[in-house]
């Protein structure tokens, strides 16, 4: 258990959040590059043909497979967020409703 406040664990844990999702639009953007310079180097006899040969080059699939890992990473960071979220405004309500059956006392 932390010493911090869940106030504070929340805002962490946003930032945490904000930090994954920046790292899987980096990826993803080094993967689309990747895929576009295989598609240019790819040889087929049509578009199709060479767009299916840049999917199977090992560097575009290691960048998008890279990719892919950092958007799961990202929604996961997303829903541990999502979840302090819900606690602080939980833990608010729960003071809010303390001090209110103080005023009526």
């Amino acid at each position: 258990m932390s010493n911090r406040t869940i106030g504070e664990q929340c805002h962490d844990a946003l930032v945490e959040a904000a930090k994954a999702k920046a790292d899987a639009l980096r990826a993803r953007k080094k993967a689309d590059r990747t895929f576009d310079i295989a598609l240019l180097k790819a040889t087929g006899a049509n578009a199709e043909a060479r767009k299916a040969s840049a999917r199977l080059d090992p560097v575009a699939e290691a960048a998008e497979n890279e990719a892919v890992e950092k958007e799961c990473e990202a929604i996961v960071s997303k829903a541990k967020a999502d979840g302090l979220q819900i606690e602080f405004e939980q833990w608010r309500s729960k003071q809010a409703t303390a001090r209110a059956e103080m005023q009526m006392r």
